[in-house]
């Protein structure tokens, strides 16, 4: 809903792509918000391949009662701020640099992390008994 209250109509593969998930985990997300009345979903027409997700009237007066959660989640812990804010910083950090790791190729890896080699088959054997 953040995602779209910043821009909307979204295609599905942007808004995976901004929220951080895989976009096969997005139409299950928006078919709940649409149950509720908060989401719209149509075929892109230009290209039928695409869905398009946008705000309903309801799911955009949604936003000013979502307003209050941050502060009430502040309430509720009873850390300072600063201390949350640091907490976020950190958060942040972590997964920039996870999502850098992924575009990196490994290096160093331990064994127990590599993917298993795969054994060659019986006609692999055979063309390499010849």
């Amino acid at each position: 809903m953040l995602a779209l209250w910043e821009a909307e109509p979204r295609s599905v593969k942007d808004l995976s792509h901004t929220v951080q998930a895989e976009p096969r985990r997005c139409p299950r997300c928006s078919s709940a918000s649409k149950r509720f009345g908060y989401l719209t979903r149509s075929r892109n027409a230009g290209d039928e391949r695409s869905v398009t997700v946008g705000l309903t009237p309801a799911g955009r007066e949604l936003r000013a009662e979502a307003e209050k959660i941050p502060q009430q989640i502040v309430d509720r812990l009873g850390l300072p701020l600063s201390t949350l804010e640091s907490l976020n910083t950190a958060l942040r950090e972590v997964m920039a640099a996870a999502q850098h790791a992924k575009r990196r190729p490994p290096r160093g890896e331990h064994r127990l992390l590599r993917a298993p080699e795969r054994r060659p088959g019986r006609r692999r054997l055979a063309s390499l008994a010849r």
